[in-house]
Protein backbone atom coordinates (compact mmCIF):
# COMPACT_ATOMS: atom_id res chain seq x y z
CA UNK A 1 0.00 0.00 0.00
CA UNK A 2 1.14 3.33 -0.91
CA UNK A 3 -0.15 4.66 2.92
CA UNK A 4 2.78 1.90 4.49
CA UNK A 5 3.31 3.45 7.82
CA UNK A 6 6.83 3.72 9.58
CA UNK A 7 5.95 4.77 12.56
CA UNK A 8 3.41 6.53 14.88
CA UNK A 9 1.85 8.16 18.55
CA UNK A 10 -0.69 6.80 19.98
CA UNK A 11 -4.09 9.02 20.28
CA UNK A 12 -6.43 6.73 22.41
CA UNK A 13 -8.37 3.48 22.53
CA UNK A 14 -12.06 3.16 21.73
CA UNK A 15 -14.29 0.31 21.35
CA UNK A 16 -15.64 -1.11 17.99
CA UNK A 17 -17.94 -3.56 18.83
CA UNK A 18 -16.45 -5.59 21.70
CA UNK A 19 -13.24 -4.82 20.55
CA UNK A 20 -10.89 -2.18 21.56
CA UNK A 21 -9.24 -0.12 19.33
CA UNK A 22 -5.95 2.09 19.22
CA UNK A 23 -6.43 4.88 17.44
CA UNK A 24 -2.85 6.47 16.52
CA UNK A 25 -1.05 8.69 13.84
CA UNK A 26 1.34 8.34 11.09
CA UNK A 27 4.48 10.35 12.23
CA UNK A 28 6.27 8.91 9.20
CA UNK A 29 5.47 6.93 6.25
CA UNK A 30 7.52 5.50 3.29
CA UNK A 31 7.01 8.80 1.53
CA UNK A 32 7.09 11.31 4.30
CA UNK A 33 7.71 12.40 7.92
CA UNK A 34 5.39 14.57 9.37
CA UNK A 35 6.47 17.59 11.83
CA UNK A 36 6.59 17.00 15.28
CA UNK A 37 4.20 19.83 16.22
CA UNK A 38 1.42 17.75 14.28
CA UNK A 39 -0.80 16.98 14.13
CA UNK A 40 -3.02 19.31 16.50
CA UNK A 41 -5.02 18.61 19.44
CA UNK A 42 -7.80 19.63 17.38
CA UNK A 43 -7.07 16.95 14.45
CA UNK A 44 -6.79 14.39 16.59
CA UNK A 45 -10.22 15.07 18.59
CA UNK A 46 -11.44 15.59 14.97
CA UNK A 47 -10.42 12.07 14.09
CA UNK A 48 -11.01 10.60 17.48
CA UNK A 49 -14.78 11.77 16.94
CA UNK A 50 -15.05 10.13 13.47
CA UNK A 51 -13.71 6.76 14.40
CA UNK A 52 -16.07 6.83 16.75
CA UNK A 53 -19.16 6.73 14.50
CA UNK A 54 -16.96 4.72 12.08
CA UNK A 55 -19.51 1.47 11.28
CA UNK A 56 -18.36 -1.49 13.30
CA UNK A 57 -18.85 -3.48 10.79
CA UNK A 58 -16.46 -2.28 8.26
CA UNK A 59 -13.91 -2.66 11.20
CA UNK A 60 -11.58 -6.02 10.10
CA UNK A 61 -11.94 -8.65 12.59
CA UNK A 62 -8.10 -9.36 12.67
CA UNK A 63 -7.77 -5.05 13.00
CA UNK A 64 -5.84 -3.47 16.22
CA UNK A 65 -5.60 -0.29 15.51
CA UNK A 66 -6.21 2.56 13.16
CA UNK A 67 -3.69 4.91 11.83
CA UNK A 68 -4.32 8.42 10.72
CA UNK A 69 -2.31 8.92 7.42
CA UNK A 70 -4.18 12.18 6.01
CA UNK A 71 -5.66 14.61 8.19
CA UNK A 72 -9.45 15.94 7.05
CA UNK A 73 -9.13 17.03 3.78
CA UNK A 74 -11.75 16.91 0.79
CA UNK A 75 -12.12 13.63 -1.56
CA UNK A 76 -11.54 14.56 -5.08
CA UNK A 77 -14.59 12.88 -6.47
CA UNK A 78 -17.40 14.39 -4.13
CA UNK A 79 -15.19 17.09 -2.61
CA UNK A 80 -16.55 15.51 1.33
CA UNK A 81 -14.01 16.43 3.78
CA UNK A 82 -12.49 13.05 5.26
CA UNK A 83 -9.93 11.27 7.24
CA UNK A 84 -7.52 8.64 5.76
CA UNK A 85 -6.46 5.77 7.69
CA UNK A 86 -5.08 2.49 7.78
CA UNK A 87 -5.89 -0.39 9.85
CA UNK A 88 -3.33 -2.58 11.45
CA UNK A 89 -3.16 -6.25 12.59
CA UNK A 90 -1.10 -7.24 15.83
CA UNK A 91 2.03 -7.83 13.50
CA UNK A 92 2.11 -4.25 12.38
CA UNK A 93 0.51 -5.48 8.95
CA UNK A 94 -1.76 -3.07 6.84
CA UNK A 95 -5.09 -4.87 6.29
CA UNK A 96 -7.14 -2.25 4.95
CA UNK A 97 -7.40 1.61 3.95
CA UNK A 98 -10.43 3.20 4.40
CA UNK A 99 -11.77 7.21 5.45
CA UNK A 100 -13.62 8.18 8.48
CA UNK A 101 -16.27 11.28 7.91
CA UNK A 102 -16.49 13.61 10.46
Amino acid sequence: MTSRVVSSSFIKNITKGSESLGLRYATKTVSWERPSAQPSASVKEGFSSAMETFSDSKVPAAAVDAVMVETEHPSQKDNYPHYTFVFHDKDGNEIAVEHAYP
